[in-house]
């Protein structure tokens, strides 16, 4: 047996695929850009994008109903 065979592997991420590097970079962004948006802009981001029901006052048109 060698030791690299008896070596643990340590490194972090090694394991994800190609997608998922991706989907964490993506959320990663997005996260980013409400946290700079809502604090440092004060444009309130996650108000704008709450769903809200059909009859609701607060109901905006670009939300997708069922």
């Amino acid at each position: 047996m060698t030791l690299e065979r008896m070596r643990p592997n340590f490194s972090f991420g090694s394991n994800l695929t190609p997608f998922g590097k991706r989907f964490i970079i993506f959320y990663t962004t997005i996260y980013v850009v409400v946290l700079l948006s809502e604090h440092w802009f004060k444009v309130p981001v996650v108000a704008y994008l709450q769903l809200y029901p059909l009859n609701s006052t607060s109901f905006r048109i670009w939300q997708i109903t069922l």
